[in-house]
């Protein structure tokens, strides 16, 4: 455009001001709409007009800036599309034969509030956003960068909804927010809202047992946010729970498999989870009653013989009946010819039958490889757990065996290997397993 016919002096180019750095020091306000120019160099320039309105066709509102190269407009409403155009003003009033050339876009975001206005450390969000002029395809940049954005769905032009995972480490107090239209126009809110730590446990509910067999049976919840799984079980009227190992993926629907129940026997039990900031919750559950199956399942306590020397005693949780033996340390290496050290237990079988013994041994160390069995003076054979430092149920050897009193001899073979319990079964389906991974694979022993 020029000022006259023959002036030849014209706007190089009209542009939406977008702003500077995150968070305007002097942010500017919804229903605004700020644009820059190339200035027009002439004497007789005494100013600029700008020309707007919501058609391309009627440019049917007007605002003078003065000298200044750039201006914003206001009271603007809101979801609608301007279409802007300059041109320059002389000392006595005449304008530019021409416009500079014309912009579109729509007045600035407004980022007014956001919903939540907390949420914690390791947790999966969905937070709504609320304000003005969000444009269909809208970014939104957020001011910590813990707090990761795995969608933006346009809500409509006052509402953005953002899917958000908050790192278990993200740092906590106020995040800014920053809407970005496609044409790079930007809203900016202050401390919308805030992470915090997690200090509660997870909700458990849904907790039964289900599948209940003779010997085995599992317990599923459901929490309210992922979390590991935990459950502790007792025959009721014992003092003690016995408890599984902790699964420790974190997941929201959980299923633990108990197994070397006694059949016909009632049992009560509860379930523990803790989600990813530590928190623990537990919940009690019914109870439930294994069913009878025709077999025998006899039960020795290893700490059911006095412990002397080599043998040693110990307690925790983690044990049926809370206790266990276990070979103390600068034991001698034992062998199937030479044992370091004997002991005997007693039995009685109900019928003859071919009868199979399992063991839940554990040992401590690589080289803490377990026990030797034999039963009424049987040969010795090695009994030996697959892995270290967990609890895990180990296939003995079967016998044929008549009814009445038996002797099961155990031999000590290597230091710092434990045993908590012995059960004899003729039950030929019988198989023990552990849970030996997060997925929740079973190994068969």
């Amino acid at each position: 455009m020029s000022l006259t016919p023959s002036s030849g002096l014209r706007f190089l180019c009209l542009s939406l001001l977008v702003g500077g750095s995150f968070l305007l020091a002097l942010p500017l306000h919804a229903g605004t709409i700020s644009i820059s120019w190339d200035p027009v160099v002439h004497e007789d320039l005494a100013g600029y007009r700008i020309y707007y309105g919501t058609s391309p066709d009627a440019l049917n509102q007007t605002f003078d800036t003065g000298l200044a190269a750039e201006a914003t407009l206001s009271g603007l409403a809101d979801c609608t599309t301007y279409y802007l155009a300059v041109k320059a003003v002389t000392q006595g009033g005449l304008e530019s034969q021409s416009f500079s050339n014309l912009i579109t876009g729509w007045a600035r975001p407004e980022v007014v509030s956001a919903d939540p206005v907390t949420m914690e450390r390791g947790t999966a969000v969905q937070l709504a956003l609320h304000g003005s002029n969000f444009q269909d395809g809208a970014a939104v940049q957020l001011s910590n960068a813990d707090v990761a954005i795995g969608g933006v769905t346009h809500g409509g032009c006052g509402q953005l909804l953002l899917d958000l995972v908050v790192g278990p480490s993200a740092a906590t107090g106020p995040v800014d927010v920053r809407v970005i239209n496609p044409d790079q126009v930007f809203g900016d809110g202050s401390g919308l809202f805030a992470i915090t730590v997690d200090t509660s446990g997870p909700q458990l509910s849904d907790l039964q047992a289900e599948s209940v067999g003779s010997t085995t049976a599992t317990v599923t919840w459901a929490t309210d946010e992922p979390s590991d799984s935990q459950v502790f079980w007792r025959e009721v009227g014992a003092s003690t729970y016995q408890a599984t190992d902790v699964a420790p993926a974190q997941v929201t629907e959980h299923a633990v498999e108990l197994t070397g129940l006694a059949p016909g026997t009632a049992y009560e039990f509860y379930a523990r989870s803790v989600d990813g900031s530590g928190n623990a919750s537990t919940a009690a559950g019914a109870g439930f009653t294994t069913s009878n199956n025709g077999n025998s399942y006899l039960r020795i306590e290893a700490e059911s013989v006095t412990a002397t020397a080599p043998l040693e005693s110990r307690s925790g949780l983690d044990a049926f009946d809370g206790e266990w033996v276990s070979l103390a340390a600068g034991t001698p290496t034992g062998s199937p010819g030479e044992p370091s050290g004997v002991w005997e237990y007693g039995f009685h079988l109900p019928e003859a039958g071919n009868w199979r013994l399992w063991f839940r041994v554990r040992g401590d160390a690589a080289d803490a490889d377990g026990w030797l069995e034999g039963v009424d003076g049987a040969g010795l054979a090695y009994v030996q757990p697959t892995q270290a430092g967990d609890w895990e149920w180990v296939a003995g050897r079967s016998y044929t065996l008549d009814a009445g009193l038996h002797t099961l001899a155990l031999g000590g073979y290597e230091p710092g290997a434990s045993l908590d319990r012995v059960i004899l079964t003729d039950d030929p389906e019988v198989v023990i397993y552990w849970i030996v991974d997060p997925k929740g694979d079973k190994e068969y022993v």
